[in-house]
Parts: structure tokens; sequence; C-alpha cells
């Protein structure tokens, strides 16, 4: 149903478009120049491709410039080489602009791959029994992820304070008594297929390497508000002496939008969420460093 009405929205803002004179032949199109890291996810490359026809119609055409890294495609940014790119999390974009203060700027969060809660011992969460074995990562901002969920969801308390930093020592309550080991990432659709634990812990990446998808079947996913879904969402991000352009403007009303938002939320294997927040009048001030 969200497909349908994707299209549907997508052909009405087209037809808008040519009503109102934006049809653009390839010829009379600006270049809009994105970043990308080579051999990357390449959910990034579908979320973009689904903008190029409503890009068309504001006059710019996608130009997809690859890199072999994260760190080399914001140089490219900095350096006016591209005009923008999503290739990155928004706990690395602090860090680049703590290095380089006040050269990117951050139009917003758009997407994160979740962590969900998956059930392999039982059909349904009610079923659950105290006792019941649960694997989480074993790599630290996975297990911390891990946690975090499984906190969210009433199965465990932390110790106060403890979030993306959450370790397995950091469990203060576990009133039914789950018994909660941790695993190599790598290993965990193996314990779910196999029945190896009762509950798995797991990122949409991994799971849909499986053939798993966090929507399909799990029980729970990181909230868009949650600390590790602001954290580690991909943002938005621009060289900050555009950041009043016009083009840009027409990515960030572009991307922001009800239509994207469907289009994220529909992507392949559902293995990204949207990390923006969307109303029937507006969409939300997109997420930003408060310390800017």
């Amino acid at each position: 149903m969200k497909k349908i009405l994707a299209l549907l929205l997508a052909a009405s803002v087209l037809f808008l478009f040519a009503s109102c004179g934006g049809g653009n032949t390839k010829t009379d199109l600006k270049p809009l120049r994105i970043g990308l890291v080579q051999n990357g996810a390449q959910v990034e490359r579908d979320v973009f491709d689904n903008m190029t026809s409503r890009l068309e119609a504001f006059g710019y055409q996608l130009v997809y410039q690859e890199y072999d890294t994260d760190a080399e495609t914001l140089d490219a940014l900095a350096n006016k080489e591209v005009d923008f790119t999503c290739c990155t999390t928004f706990a690395a974009y602090k860090a680049y602009d703590e290095a380089h203060p006040d050269t990117l700027t951050n139009l917003g969060a758009a997407y994160y791959y979740p962590y969900g809660i998956f059930l392999s011992g039982f059909e349904k969460a009610e079923q659950i029994t105290d006792g019941a074995t649960i694997a989480v990562p074993s790599e630290p901002e996975g297990q911390a992820r891990a946690l975090m969920l499984l906190e969210s969801a009433g199965y465990l308390t932390l110790k106060q304070g403890k979030t993306l930093d959450a370790t397995l020592d950091d469990v203060e309550k576990n009133d039914r008594g789950f018994a909660i080991s941790a695993y190599p990432e790598s290993e965990l659709p193996n314990r779910y297929k196999e029945f190896s634990s009762d509950l798995i812990v797991m990122n949409s990446k991994t799971a849909v390497n499986a053939g798993y998808s966090v929507n399909k079947y799990s029980i729970a996913i990181e909230a868009i508000d949650s600390p590790a879904a602001q954290e580690n969402a991909s943002v938005l991000l621009i060289n900050s002496a555009e950041a009043s352009g016009e083009q840009i403007t027409s990515v960030k009303e572009l991307f922001f939008s009800p239509l994207m938002y469907d289009l994220i939320d529909d992507s392949p294997k559902s293995i990204i969420v949207p990390a923006f927040e969307i109303s029937p009048m507006k969409i939300a001030s997109p997420t930003t460093d408060p310390n800017r």
C-alpha cells in the first residue's frame, strides 16, 4: 500500500511541476554532485535514485562521484568536489566537525540501520519464559545498542546513565533471570536459524544478509528518537559555504518529505528506517547538532 501511495505522490508531484512549466531537457539540467563511498551500501544509491526525477523537475541532474572511504568523501565535500553526501553517521560527523569546525553543515538525519529483537525459541513475545537465553553482539557498539533495545522493550534495566557505552556488566536488573551471552555479530544469524538462543538481537544489515527483515521477523526495533538511532543515523551533509544556496534548499525540501519518507520506509528488504519525522502539514525540523 505504501509503495502504491509513493508512486501516486510521485506522479502528482511530477504533474504539478510539468503543469507549471517545470519540464526540463537533460541538456538544461545543472549537475548536482553527490559523494558516495565506492563499493559502499547499495541502499544509499537506491535512496538518491528515488530523487532523480523530482530533482530534474527542479532543474538538477544527480551526478555520482565515488571515493574509497567515508573520510575521503567528507574531504571531497569540504573541498567542494561534490555538493552533498549521506555517507556517514551523525557520530562520525561530530568527530569530523571537531577536527574541522564549521566546514560541513548537517541538514538532518536521513535514515538508520536499526537493531531488532528476533524470536527464535518462541513464536510470540507473550510466550517468552523466565530464564530464556538471549544472544547479543560481542562488539562494543552493537552490544550497547542491543542492551538498550532490550531495556526499552522491558526485558532488563541498565545502570543509570549507561547508554551507548553499556556492556553486559552494566545490567542492573534482570528480574526474569534471562541468560544473556555475547557472540560475534556475524554468528547471530546462525544462532537464530538453528534455535541456539531464544532471543537474538542483531542489526538489520546482519539480518538482511541472512535473509531476514527486521520489519517482518523482529518483535521490536530501535525507535527513531532513541540515542542509538540518533547517533548512528546517516546524515545529509553539505559544505557550509553553500548552506544558503538555492540548490541545497531544493535538496532539503525534496529529501525531508512525506514521499521520501515512504520511499525509505519501503526500501528493498526493509534494511533502513527513516530517521526524520513528518506530519500531515509539514516535516519536523531535521536533527541538528545542538552545539551548532
